[in-house]
């Protein structure tokens, strides 16, 4: 800033007058200082009300970049808040698709699991015999043999086998559902 009056004091050719005026203008500010005294303090009154003109535009710029800064941080909220809304509604809607699509396959698969526990059962007048005994067969009522049953054979309960079927069906609608979820982004500078 001192360097801007000093050129201005320049550009006026002030200096010059000075040195020209010599030790007679001198010798006249000095008689008599209130003119100068005067002409320095307007010249000071001058630089202050600029300076407070330029505080003023500056101030009054923060405030109404601060007003657009606030009103652009509501804006993103807002479209935040919507887009996070809208991503909610459609991984419920997708959760609920796969929810009903897991209580259609538990619905198909439990009477697959009934029939898979009649044609495997394991009687009880197997087990008594042995493995290899001789049963009559109900159809012809001749004699026949049953399938061994392995000495390290685990037998399970209808009950297990519907706890089973129920979470591999579970699985199965998870694992769907977790296929139709979008992955985050990646960052591309990975």
């Amino acid at each position: 800033m001192i360097g801007a009056i000093w050129l201005i004091i320049k550009a006026l050719g002030l200096p010059n007058r000075l040195a020209r005026a010599g030790a007679a203008g001198w010798a006249s500010a000095t008689r008599n200082p209130y003119p100068a005294a005067l002409a320095l303090c307007a010249a000071l009154l001058a630089l202050c009300w600029h300076v407070i003109e330029v505080k003023d535009r500056t101030i009054a710029r923060l405030r109404a970049d601060k007003a657009h800064i606030m009103a652009a941080q509501s804006e993103a909220t807002r479209i935040a808040a919507e887009a996070l809304h809208h991503q909610r509604a459609v991984y419920q809607a997708k959760a609920n698709e796969a929810d009903h699509a897991y209580q259609t396959q538990l619905a198909n698969a439990q009477p697959a699991a009934d029939v898979y526990i009649v044609s495997h059962r394991l009687r009880a007048t197997d087990v008594a015999r042995g493995a290899g005994a001789a049963i009559a067969s109900a159809a012809s009522g001749s004699a026949a043999t049953s399938p061994p049953v392995p000495a390290d054979a685990i037998m399970v309960s209808s009950r297990d086998v519907h706890a089973c079927t129920d979470a591999v069906t579970y699985a199965i609608a998870a694992h769907d559902w977790a296929s139709t979820i979008d992955p985050l982004p990646r960052n591309s500078a990975e």
